[in-house]
């Protein structure tokens, strides 16, 4: 009934599809799938190798977040929170099926979505796709990656035609200041992951490479605050990130 009522209703409730979307597809999962995974898939054992230096964390955030009822990870128990080695361990062991749904979806998606290209190329028909600058606080990638991320602060922008005040986004910066090689890196590996999705990208804000505006407890300020050292990391910044775009034949788009 629940389904019937998804498919026409007046208006989607997303939550709500996203809810028994999982449902079904862990019922698949555990059935179906899972016995042949635990017995070796080549197709998919290739994946999760391929995909290794995110696809683990992605599947142990999300089987944690739903451990912990949908909290966000800065409410989760310090062992988790802090990733713990011991601790994680213990919970990846206790709940590989879990952990390997999760990145048995993304397979999925990423091979449903493979056709979904080759059709739009059959038909001369170009991606484009979109790459927001920051990732959610509550996300993998800033749970397992506070080296690059400074989550005492938040990115924003100043006042400016549209805004009377400042605009706080509730996002954490980057390290750029101390430890750009790794920023850079995480950066070189989002555009070689898009360009397996799309021909072309968009960078939403593609102006925060050159400077952050940056919101902390006792300022708000442009870092780097001078012009000609903003106009030289975002050089730097940018002519790397589009050698790995070339590399990989994908155009990336600046947003405004």
């Amino acid at each position: 009934q629940i389904v019937a009522f998804l498919k026409y209703p007046e208006r989607i409730n997303y939550p709500l599809v996203f809810e028994v979307n999982e449902i079904i597809l862990w019922q698949i999962f555990h059935n179906e799938i899972y016995p042949q995974i635990a017995q070796g898939e080549r197709g998919f054992d290739d994946y999760v190798e391929e995909n290794k230096y995110w696809i683990a964390n992605y599947a142990l955030f999300h089987t944690l977040r739903n451990h912990f009822k949908a909290k966000a990870w800065w409410q989760w128990p310090d062992e988790y929170k802090n990733r713990n080695s011991q601790a994680l361990e213990k919970f990846t062991s206790e709940y590989k099926k879990e952990i390997t749904f999760y990145q048995w979806l993304q397979w999925m998606y990423f091979q449903h979505w493979q056709k979904v290209r080759q059709s739009a190329r059959e038909k001369g028909k170009r991606i484009i796709g979109d790459l927001p600058i920051y990732p959610a606080p509550n996300s993998a990638e800033v749970w397992a990656l506070r080296d690059l991320f400074d989550t005492e602060k938040s990115a924003g922008t100043r006042p400016d035609q549209l805004n009377e005040e400042v605009a706080n986004w509730g996002l954490h910066p980057y390290r750029w200041q101390d430890n750009y090689e790794k920023v850079l890196e995480f950066w070189f590996e989002r555009i070689r992951h898009s360009a397996k999705f799309f021909d072309g990208v968009r960078i939403d804000h593609l102006l925060g490479f050159p400077a952050e505006f940056i919101i902390s407890k006792d300022k708000q300020a442009f870092y780097p605050e001078n012009e000609d050292e903003m106009v030289e990391l975002g050089k730097k910044i940018i002519t790397a990130l589009s050698r790995v775009a070339l590399e990989e034949g994908i155009v990336l788009i600046g947003e405004d």
